[in-house]
């Protein structure tokens, strides 16, 4: 059996997923994380530096593992053999709308969307996912449903405060960085905090294109901006973390990363490992998983 052959048989997310669904230390993590996010909010409300070119402060916020928990999801991928895919399994979850709240998200949001400067206006929510257009009007019902603030979910740029993964602003852009400039710069909103689990959601420099030892170097070069502008929630199960990893050919002519982590892989809808149960490993007993996909069986 070849190194590729034994890499790709492993359900390295295992003890991750368990970490994440069910540590003391995980909740702590997401309560001091929004503690410190509300802090620095204060902070910003006090000094109320707002730019000649800004009407009001604004926040962005990634969704998937920084508000919303999706541990019974990735509990599925393990327990099916299954990759991530995101036109397919990941996308009939969202629809189904069962995102959780990660610990204290609700609490902070609603918080902030009382918050006020001193002229009265509102700190200004933007969600800013990699969520895809399709799936727009449930994870806006979703988000409604948990109680967290969301004044406009439409698609249209100008107005919107959930940008999805395509979202075009005027100018065309569509990614990320984009909606962020976009906000900033035509709808006149001075950011003061980005939440988020996966460190590309604050720069471009720490895309997963990136190898693995520049976006650590990179971390460390960006240390003035951790626990004041950004604000990093804890994510071990996927991520940029796992694909800036080196590549290893597989048998069949293509390339994974050495992470393999359910999500680095090919994404495909057919059971590529073997499922793995409870009786193999108990610790998956622990585990909450999404019980209701259409594709219930392997």
């Amino acid at each position: 059996m070849t190194h590729a052959h034994r890499r790709f048989g492993m359900h390295n997310n295992t003890d991750a997923l368990v970490w994440l669904d069910t540590s003391a230390e995980q909740h702590a993590l997401y309560l001091q994380a929004f503690e410190l996010a509300r802090l620095r909010i204060w902070d910003a409300l006090r000094e109320d530096a707002l730019g000649s070119g800004a009407d009001r402060f604004c926040i962005f916020s990634d969704l998937d593992e920084t508000l919303l928990d999706n541990s019974q999801y990735n509990s599925w991928l393990v327990r099916r053999g299954r990759n991530f895919n995101e036109k397919g399994s990941w996308n009939r979850y969202c629809r189904a709308g069962i995102s959780r709240l990660t610990a204290g998200a609700r609490e902070f949001m609603q918080e902030v969307a009382a918050m006020r400067d001193r002229r009265g206006n509102p700190i200004e929510i933007f969600y800013v996912t990699s969520r895809l257009e399709e799936v727009r009007e449930a994870t806006c019902a979703n988000l409604l449903a948990l109680g967290l603030p969301l004044p406009d979910g439409g698609a249209d740029p100008v107005s919107t405060h959930l940008f999805m993964q395509g979202t075009v602003t005027p100018s065309g852009g569509v990614k990320k960085y984009d909606h962020y400039a976009f906000v900033a710069g035509e709808r006149r909103r001075q950011p003061v905090l980005w939440l988020g689990d996966n460190l590309s959601d604050f720069s471009k420099d720490f895309s997963s294109s990136v190898p693995w030892a520049t976006r650590l170097a990179n971390a460390q070069v960006e240390r003035a901006a951790w626990g004041k502008k950004w604000i990093a929630f804890p994510n071990p199960v996927y991520g940029g973390f796992l694909l800036s990893l080196p590549k290893l050919d597989k048998p069949d002519g293509t390339q994974m990363t050495v992470g393999d982590d359910l999500r680095s892989g090919e994404q495909t809808e057919e059971q590529v490992r073997e499922a793995l149960t409870p009786e193999q490993t108990p610790k998956l007993g622990v585990l909450d998983i999404w019980e209701d996909d259409p594709d219930a069986e392997p």
